[in-house]
């Protein structure tokens, strides 16, 4: 069974594919390629992926554009993305063997 995603980590999987796709700010995805793509890797539901995206549109991290067919990574998600890949990276790097 699948475990239910917060809209949070959802909407951070949506960032994850716009970051797999090496999306800069401003720049666009077809809806449908974002969603395949979140479906695949996160093995998560398609109501998790609207409830994501829902929370990515309301802290300004993605747009919807091109009625409502594209997702337009915003200067906010880029910076969030930027933000998770740091504290990852810093979480690596603790853990890590010395």
């Amino acid at each position: 069974m699948t475990k239910a995603l917060t809209p949070e980590e959802s909407a951070r999987g949506i960032l994850a594919v716009f970051e797999v796709r090496r999306v800069r700010a401003d720049e666009v995805l077809m809806l449908g390629t974002v969603d395949r793509i979140f479906l695949s890797r996160t093995h998560a539901r398609t109501v998790d992926f609207t409830l994501g995206l829902r929370h990515a549109v309301d802290m300004g991290w993605v747009e919807l554009t091109g009625q409502g067919r594209q997702l337009r990574l915003t200067q906010s998600g880029f910076d969030a993305m930027s933000e998770q890949q740091s504290a990852h990276r810093a979480a690596t790097r603790q853990f890590a063997p010395r």
